[in-house]
């Protein structure tokens, strides 16, 4: 079994930490973006893809926030990367409700720091 393992080799792949840049910026003296730590999210509720369908194209359509690596195909979502979510903050202002798309735990770790934050966010995966 490990000479199965070994011949796999490292991971092309090397998962983003969400808010990465703005914790790297705090931790080395370049920014004060100390309330971008992901650690310090909330629980929020997730909603399935039959709320966020209906909602879609309605005036009352949340704000879609897309973590996916290869995009979700949501019309009119926003594509953020993980690691910049807390540096691209400004455009969610002004938004009701936004919906953070992704992989499970991302999505809700997401959805958790936004709430935080004060934006009423939800997630789905």
């Amino acid at each position: 079994r490990a000479e199965e393992l070994a011949s796999l080799g490292d991971p092309d792949v090397v998962p983003t930490l969400l808010n990465e840049h703005a914790v790297v910026l705090t931790n080395t003296g370049q920014a004060d973006m100390y309330w971008a730590d992901p650690r310090f999210g909330g629980d929020v509720p997730s909603v399935d893809r039959s709320y966020l369908a209906g909602r879609l194209g309605t005036s009352w359509a949340p704000t879609v926030i897309d973590l996916t690596p290869e995009g979700a195909g949501i019309e009119g979502s926003i594509r953020l990367d993980p690691a910049s979510l807390a540096t691209e903050m400004g455009r969610l202002s002004g938004h009701r409700e936004v919906i953070v798309v992704g992989a499970p735990v991302l999505a809700a770790q997401a959805a958790g720091f936004l709430a935080r934050l004060g934006i009423n966010a939800r997630w789905v995966a």
